[in-house]
């Protein structure tokens, strides 16, 4: 089993610097996803954060992450989630 903090390394370093932006995002995703299945809330919300906080991305290649984080929030706390829900 690869370390964990070994493949978040080279994760964030395809999503902070290359090119390849959308392939980057869509792991993010489909990662935080994953733990978010498993009930790993503290690792959906560093793999959902990593992306959110990157300043090189557009809001539209951040709409996934937002929504797999805001999913794990309301699952967790609905009232947390509905506090930071723009449209509730």
């Amino acid at each position: 089993m690869p370390d964990e903090e070994l493949c978040f390394s080279v994760m964030m370093y395809w999503l902070v610097g290359d090119t390849y932006d959308d392939v980057s995002v869509g792991l993010f995703t489909i990662c935080a996803n994953s733990e978010g299945a498993l009930g790993n809330a503290e690792t959906v919300e560093r793999y959902c954060m990593a992306v959110i906080e990157c300043n090189d991305l557009q809001i539209e290649q951040k709409l996934g992450v937002y929504n797999t984080w805001l999913t794990q929030v309301l699952n967790r706390n609905a009232k947390e989630g509905t506090a930071l829900c723009p449209w509730c």
